[in-house]
């Protein structure tokens, strides 16, 4: 990656899809956790536009389920649009208060850095 390359969108993905996994397979806590992480260095940083990471942050977890349906026949208790759409709602539960320490991390670090 070169140093003008400011946008993570590569990176970002095969992470998504890293963390998508660890949903499917059960792996919540782990999956919480790396979603919250993430999604603190994307507050922190505040690469424009913030809602295009977050969307492909919180996109793994459905796109792993919808591969799992598709591909593999897995048949949760829901419908696919339905297990879907919860797995995307629930990781935006996750990245939420990770962006939010994010933004309030950096607010604080101007605040007390010696200028």
């Amino acid at each position: 990656m070169f140093s003008s390359d400011n946008r993570p969108t590569l990176t970002l993905v095969l992470t998504s899809l890293t963390i998508g996994a660890l949903d499917h397979s059960s792996w919540f806590l782990a999956y919480a956790g790396l979603l919250f992480g993430f999604s603190f260095l994307v507050g922190y940083k505040w690469t424009r536009p913030v809602w295009v990471w977050l969307t492909i942050l919180a996109a793994g977890a459905p796109a792993i389920n919808v591969a799992a349906h598709v591909l593999f026949g897995y048949q949760a208790g829901y419908s696919l649009l339905e297990d879907a759409g919860m797995r995307f709602v629930g990781a935006f539960v996750a990245i939420l208060p990770g962006v939010g320490m994010g933004v309030v991390s950096r607010r604080v670090q101007r605040i007390f850095s010696p200028r």
